[in-house]
C-alpha cells in the first residue's frame, strides 16, 4: 500500500508540473526511475494515464479522473495521520480561535477561562468578530477555529455545526414589547433603526425583510460594536440581534425585548481542511461543546438548541 501511495503521489507531482524530467528533479529521484513507477501504475490500473507529447506529459481522461481520486484521498489520509497524532499528544503551542461578538458575555466569558485552566500549556489568543471578519481571518490563516454562521457553503472549510438560536427585537424599556408574542418585520415600520454593519448577517435579514414587505425605517445609526445596546436603552431606536447578545446583556432588565418569527441563527465551528488538526483544536472544541451543552440545558439562552450529533 505504502508504495502504491507513493506512485499516486509521483502521478500529482507529474501531472502539476507537465514534465517527467522536471518531476523527477523536484522528487529528488531519477527520470528513469520516476517512469518506471508510472508505468508500474499504468499496469496496475489497466489504463494509460499520461500521454507524451513534444513538450511534456500531460494526462489522459483517465489519468484526470485518477488524479482526482487520488489526491481527495491522499489529503484525507494525510488529514486522519494528523488527527490520529493530536490524540495520542498533550494540547501545547498557539491556538487562534475567531469568536462571535455576541457570545462575548453569554459563551466567550467563561469558554477562555475554563479551557486555560484545564490546558494551561496552550498560548490561546482570541479574536472577536463578524462571520466575515473571521471568515477572512480563517482563510488568511491567522486563525485555527472560528465560530461562525453557517450561511454559505465553502469548500475550502471543514464546518461541525454547534448551535441554533433566534433573535430578538429589542427596544427600550418603554418600548414595552408584548411579553410572549412573537415579533415580525413590519414591527419596524417607521422606527428608528440601530443596526450593526450591512456585511453582517442579521443586518442583511432585517434589509431584505424590509425590501421584501416594502418597509420604510429609519436608518439611525450603525455600529461596529454591541454597545449599540446602551442606546437602544436610552430610547434612541430598536434593533434586531442574536439572542445570544442579549441575554448576555448586564442590563437586560431596562429593556424590552420579543423573539423575532422564523429568524434562525445556525452556527458552526470552521477550520481550514488543508490545516491539520492539533491536540488544542481537538479540545478547545471538546470544552465549547460542554459548555454550550451546560448553557442551553440550563435555560441560560432562550431559542438555543445544540446540533451537533455526538
Amino acid at each position: 500500500m505504502k508504495n502504491e501511495l507513493r506512485a499516486w503521489r509521483f502521478l500529482v507531482k507529474v501531472a502539476e508540473v507537465g514534465s517527467v524530467t522536471r518531476a523527477a528533479a523536484q522528487l529528488h529521484m531519477t527520470q528513469p526511475a520516476l517512469s518506471r513507477h508510472l508505468q508500474h501504475l499504468e499496469d496496475s490500473v489497466g489504463a494509460e494515464l499520461l500521454m507524451r507529447h513534444g513538450r511534456g506529459v500531460r494526462l489522459t481522461p483517465a489519468g484526470e479522473h485518477f488524479r482526482d481520486v487520488a489526491e481527495d484521498i491522499l489529503e484525507r489520509m494525510t488529514r486522519l495521520g494528523d488527527e490520529l497524532s493530536a490524540r495520542a499528544s498533550e494540547p501545547a503551542g498557539e491556538l487562534a480561535v475567531g469568536l462571535p461578538m455576541s457570545w462575548s458575555g453569554l459563551v466567550t466569558a467563561e469558554l477562555v477561562p475554563r479551557f486555560m485552566r484545564a490546558f494551561p500549556k496552550v498560548g490561546l489568543r482570541i479574536m472577536e468578530g463578524t462571520t466575515p471578519e473571521l471568515r477572512d481571518a480563517l482563510s488568511l490563516r491567522r486563525l485555527h477555529l472560528a465560530v461562525m454562521l453557517d450561511v454559505e457553503p465553502d469548500a475550502a472549510l471543514l464546518q461541525r455545526r454547534l448551535v441554533e438560536e433566534g433573535a430578538y427585537l429589542v427596544g427600550s424599556k418603554a418600548t414595552a414589547f408584548p411579553p410572549g408574542k412573537q415579533a415580525d418585520f413590519r414591527m419596524l415600520a417607521g422606527q428608528p433603526l440601530i443596526q450593526l454593519p450591512q456585511e453582517t448577517h442579521v443586518r442583511k435579514r432585517v434589509e431584505q425583510a424590509l425590501e421584501k414587505h416594502r418597509i420604510t425605517a429609519d436608518n439611525l445609526l450603525e455600529i461596529n460594536s454591541l454597545s449599540l445596546l446602551g442606546f437602544v436603552e436610552k430610547g434612541l431606536g430598536i434593533t434586531v440581534l442574536p439572542t445570544s447578545a442579549v441575554e448576555s446583556y448586564s442590563r437586560k432588565r431596562y429593556l424590552s425585548y420579543t423573539l423575532m418569527r422564523d429568524v434562525k441563527l445556525s452556527w458552526c465551528l470552521a477550520s481550514l481542511k488543508l490545516r491539520p488538526r492539533t491536540a488544542a483544536m481537538n479540545e478547545f472544541e471538546n470544552v465549547l461543546k460542554h459548555l454550550l451543552s451546560e448553557i442551553v440545558g440550563a435555560g441560560s439562552w432562550r431559542s438555543a438548541r445544540c446540533m451537533w450529533k455526538d
